[in-house]
């Protein structure tokens, strides 16, 4: 069963198991049997408590299998929403944020992590990302601080980072973007766990592993971890919200709980220290909720800010301290060929100027990162580091041909003359890439030393 199916049969049922008294949210994850994982897939039905069989009336009895699927009832609290007085420069994920909500109260959260807002192919603003509801106090254009100043020192200790900017609250996502102010530094990390590299959507199989490892920063609670326990999670909040499609991460040793009220707005980074999702409550126990990051970028508008978007960046990420000896071999096997020793050319002409595109323009930089440029970077070093390896024939969801045609489409709008002639007139169709060996590459660009 593919996971759309799965998918389609659990939303058909959601309906009628939300009706049942004490459930409060139904989502998919692995089959739980004596407190152990198994691994099968199952419809994961949340309820406030758990109640022996012959407690529950006969029309509210949970089945044991809907359409072929088997449930498991889960006790657990209604999520509801979680909105270090440390000062951070240059500005990072992870890091409190404070609103005025008047009068004497101050309302807080966290600081996610940063974006950059995306019209159409460009980059405008730059922006940090939390929740609505933890700016829900203050209106567009409303001051964000970090930390609070305090009012005997507001000329010495201006703290003003942001200015709220864009908020949604949807079926599937509770986010909000504030712009960040001239004169604030920001990096696109994250406090305590690292560079920001990029962003994952987590597979069914993934989540019905019970092994997929996250972790978060927030105000609260700091350095959390846990492990994705549900996805397509659709139920309430306690404060009404009705959700979708969201994300449950479940507490894993060391941590004892994932969130905690003043931990709205982090984000939940994978083992890669790719972004999954932004955390915007949970059960006050051992469970955390995060709207999808996919959707959370779509709905706003932005993309996510990682390390650094230099294609000279993304090389320096992953390659390591033999990088001189793997680049002298990749480099001595395209000199076996004419056309090899032709590449080698083009590399050295056109290197400088792509570096520059993707480092100045704005469009450029947009089209290889959403078209997964430092992965594909990142393919080729390993593919050169271990022969046996392949290229892959889809980066999340997207067919390798796809993203590279994107990424040079950028560069034949924007680059010179001679990079454009040089990109149409002899460089190989995309197409087939995936799933080539390091000699294959070399077959089908032509310079393999067995001609």
């Amino acid at each position: 069963m593919t996971e759309q199916e799965y998918v389609a049969i659990k939303r058909a049922a959601q309906g009628a198991l939300l009706k049942i008294p004490g459930v409060h949210a139904v989502g998919l994850g692995g089959k739980r049997v004596n407190g152990r994982n198994t691994g099968e897939v199952a419809i994961l039905v949340f309820v406030t408590e758990k109640k022996l069989p012959d407690e529950i009336p006969p029309g509210e009895l949970i089945p044991e299998e809907i359409d072929g699927v088997k449930t498991d009832v889960i006790e657990a609290p209604q999520p509801s929403p979680h909105a270090d007085t440390k000062e951070y420069r240059p500005l990072k994920g992870g890091a409190q944020i404070q609103m005025d909500a008047g009068g004497s109260k101050i309302v807080y959260g966290t600081l996610g992590c940063m974006a950059q807002t995306v019209n159409g192919e460009e980059f405008d603003k730059t922006v940090l990302l939390t929740n609505k509801h933890v700016l829900e106090t203050i209106k567009k254009g409303g001051q964000v601080h970090q930390p609070l100043e305090e009012s005997n020192c507001s000329n010495c200790c201006p703290t003003v980072v942001a200015k709220k900017l864009d908020a949604v609250l949807s079926d599937d996502v509770d986010g909000a973007t504030a712009e960040i102010v001239s004169g604030v530094k920001i990096k696109p990390t994250i406090i305590e766990l690292g560079d920001v590299t990029g962003t994952h959507t987590v597979t069914l199989e993934e989540a019905a592993s019970g092994t997929y490892l996250v972790k978060k920063r927030g105000r609260t609670t700091r350095t959390t971890q846990g492990t994705v326990f549900t996805i397509h999670h659709s139920g309430t909040r306690t404060d009404g919200w009705e959700f979708q499609d969201q994300i449950g991460v479940k507490a894993a040793a060391p941590s004892t709980t994932v969130s905690q009220p003043g931990d709205s707005g982090s984000v939940f980074i994978n083992e890669s220290n790719q972004v999954i999702g932004l955390l915007w409550g949970g059960d006050n126990q051992t469970l955390g909720y995060a709207s999808p990051i996919q959707a959370v970028t779509d709905q706003l508008g932005i993309a996510i800010s990682v390390a650094d978007s230099s294609a000279e960046a993304a090389e320096e990420e992953e390659v390591t301290t033999d990088r001189q000896t793997v680049a002298a071999a990749v480099l001595g096997d395209l000199q076996q060929s004419e056309q090899g020793r032709r590449y080698v050319g083009y590399y050295f002409r056109h290197h400088a100027e792509i570096r520059a595109l993707v480092n100045t323009n704005r469009r450029v930089a947009t089209a290889w990162h959403r078209n997964y440029g430092p992965e594909i970077f990142r393919s080729v070093i390993r593919l050169a580091q271990d022969r046996e390896s392949t290229l892959p024939e889809e980066i999340e969801g997207r067919p390798l041909a796809l993203c590279l045609d994107g990424i040079l489409g950028a560069f034949l709008k924007y680059g010179s003359p001679v990079l454009k002639k040089d990109i149409i007139m002899e460089l190989p169709d995309a197409s087939g890439l995936g799933g080539l060996s390091y000699e294959q590459l070399l077959e089908r660009l032509g310079t393999s030393s067995r001609e």
